[in-house]
């Protein structure tokens, strides 16, 4: 006589619904308008939050991928990699990680450029600096401001991006660069994370040269998120 085996049903997760699931399933029984637009700003949000997660995903990996930048270019005692240099070396990582960047630029008062670095998914981040145009060594109008572009598109990708290079050609042509420093929203992001990280504060601050986390300069934000990004990522690894 044959054994009955009884099977019990295996439980199954419950799938979280999506906004977009929603929407549709309002639209099938016919939501009012107010509702739908609801909905659909709820979608928006949703939307941003997973671009700026995978941005953040994209950033690490890369972080981790991109090499140490080669310093080719000889100054007046100093080695540094020159942009071109740069841009030639992150290339690949970047496309890999379905990262790009762009400058924006304004003449309006002295010589501001900014760095935006794009995920594919589209959120981008922006790192900011400005400074006077660069009048050393007899240069002409036009050649000292496109002498200054090039140092601040240099420093701006630098800091957008958390390469790592030597600073060593900063030299007094750039004493009077200025920083501007993260924005509220960033700062309350970096807090949120180092609590979530459980981050030693003082070794953070010495990390990106703050002496506080409001003073931390725009070009240093996403060096920032990312070690402390990878820093949570590490700790779950490790449960």
């Amino acid at each position: 006589m044959n054994d009955i085996v009884k099977v019990e049903p295996k439980e199954v997760a419950a799938q979280p619904v999506s906004p977009n699931q929603l929407i549709a399933m309002a639209v099938e029984s016919g939501a009012d308008v107010d509702k739908l637009e609801k909905l659909m700003e709820l979608q928006e949000r949703w939307d941003a939050k997973e671009a700026k997660k995978a941005f953040v995903e994209a950033m690490s990996r890369f972080q981790s991928t991109v090499p140490t930048l080669k310093k080719t270019k000889e100054g007046h005692n100093y080695s540094y990699a020159p942009l071109g240099d740069i841009a030639e070396q992150i290339r690949q990582p970047l496309k890999e990680c379905g990262l790009s960047y762009r400058f924006e630029m304004d003449h309006s008062s002295g010589v501001a450029v900014t760095c935006v670095v794009t995920h594919i998914d589209g959120h981008s981040e922006k790192s900011f600096m400005n400074a006077a145009p660069d009048t050393s060594g007899s240069k002409n109008a036009i050649q000292a401001i496109g002498s200054t572009v090039t140092y601040l598109q240099r420093y701006t990708l630098i800091g957008a991006l958390g390469l790592t290079t030597a600073d060593q050609d900063i030299d007094g042509r750039l004493d009077n660069i200025a920083c501007d420093f993260i924005t509220t929203e960033q700062e309350l992001n970096i807090e949120t994370l180092i609590s979530d990280s459980s981050a030693d504060r003082d070794k953070f601050l010495t990390y990106v040269r703050a002496e506080s986390v409001e003073k931390i300069t725009s070009p240093n934000y996403a060096k920032a998120i990312t070690m402390l990004e990878r820093k949570i990522k590490n700790q779950g690894n490790q449960k």
